[in-house]
């Protein structure tokens, strides 16, 4: 019976996180779950939020220090600290130049990718996929273990497109070394992946190729009839 009750706040609590209702100590009570299955972990969040403050500082906690508190073994630590180390790393991700333009609007575009393409070592493709409304909501990238050129398989890429189902799709090329004018295979890339975008409905929104000297552009160069907002036919 103790144990049906406990399932049930601890079902309750995930639905409160899954709605963002939570206060601190709930979120930490939610996380510590994990370290200890079978046990009631909510005066031991109350523990460690009067030990150090905030949710912030638990989690950016030494081990050592976070086991001073009753009740925390080296699991729940581990956890914490794994925590931390994520939460720091994504920020730094999201706030970085890796982080995913906010949607297609082309000077934008053009700040993001002189900003984060600058520093690449080797030759990569990235495809960003938008929504109806322009969005981006994910890059999936294709690369070689070469420097000096990139591999598009056109059965991934199709794959992707089925199953993400975007409206639109923007391509990103750089040339680490080089002048950003597209070579011949880089036109043949683009002409297939715009073969396989007209196939499934979706807008090749444009192809920008990064270089040290500047940046191409296929739509604004005239190689793409389609671009932002055009629906193929």
């Amino acid at each position: 019976m103790m144990i049906s009750e406990h399932k049930g706040h601890r079902e309750r609590l995930r639905a409160k996180v899954l709605l963002g209702a939570c206060c601190e100590h709930e979120y930490l009570e939610m996380f510590l779950c994990y370290a200890i299955p079978r046990k009631n972990t909510n005066d031991m969040a109350h523990r460690l939020l009067s030990a150090f403050g905030c949710l912030p500082k638990v989690l950016s906690a030494p081990t050592e220090e976070l086991q001073r508190v009753a009740g925390v073994g080296k699991s729940a630590a581990a956890l914490l600290k794994c925590m931390g180390k994520f939460c720091e790393d994504y920020s730094n991700l999201i706030q970085g130049s890796n982080a995913l333009p906010e949607n297609c609007d082309r000077d934008k575009l053009l700040a993001f990718i002189n900003r984060t393409y600058a520093d690449l070592d080797g030759e990569v493709l990235d495809v960003y996929l938008a929504d109806a409304a322009g969005k981006i909501f994910r890059r999936e990238r294709f690369s070689s273990q070469r420097k000096d050129t990139v591999w598009v398989d056109t059965e991934a890429f199709s794959s992707l497109l089925i199953g993400t189902r975007p409206s639109g799709v923007v391509l990103v090329h750089n040339h680490p070394s080089g002048e950003p004018e597209p070579s011949v295979q880089d036109d043949e890339t683009t002409r297939k992946c715009e073969e396989i975008c007209r196939f499934q409905n979706v807008v090749l929104c444009n192809h920008f190729i990064y270089a040290r000297r500047g940046i191409y552009d296929y739509y604004g160069g005239g190689k793409l009839m389609k671009g932002y907002g055009e629906k193929n036919k």
